[in-house]
């Protein structure tokens, strides 16, 4: 359900690239198109996916954290090292499950072309561990 949110205005309101869904917040590469501000958009997907997921839990109250981070969406787009770095410390600091680290892992390979192998260095993982994250 989040995934469709975050889906929704892809390609209307910003160009979303890689995402990964944490239990209460989101990591996501999303440039805001013209118009359309980026303050906006993480509004909009937190008040429609919190109203949803509270409504279909039967409950109330705060879902997603209160603040945002933008830096690195505000970061210019040669920026790489950035997105990398933290990427890579978010699969380490964090306890994703294997879909959460598929994303992690494809924002790595596909956003800044690394190798399966280098992605696999820079995570403590195989190559293979790499490649089979990628198949799901």
């Amino acid at each position: 359900m989040v995934d469709e949110a975050l889906r929704f205005f892809d390609g209307k309101r910003y160009m979303l690239g890689q995402f990964v869904v944490m239990p209460n917040h989101v990591h996501a590469i999303v440039c805001p198109l013209e118009g359309h501000l980026l303050k906006d958009i993480l509004h909009s997907w937190k008040s429609f996916t919190a109203n949803r997921l509270n409504r279909l839990l039967a409950r109330s109250g705060t879902l997603w954290q209160d603040e945002s981070f933008d830096c690195i969406a505000r970061c210019d787009h040669d920026d790489a090292a950035s997105l990398e770095v933290a990427l890579v410390e978010n699969m380490a600091r964090e306890d994703l499950n294997p879909v959460e680290e598929a994303r992690a892992v494809a924002a790595l390979v596909e956003e800044l072309g690394l190798s399966r192998e280098a992605v696999g260095r820079k995570v403590g993982r195989s190559r293979v561990a790499i490649s089979n994250l990628l198949r799901i």
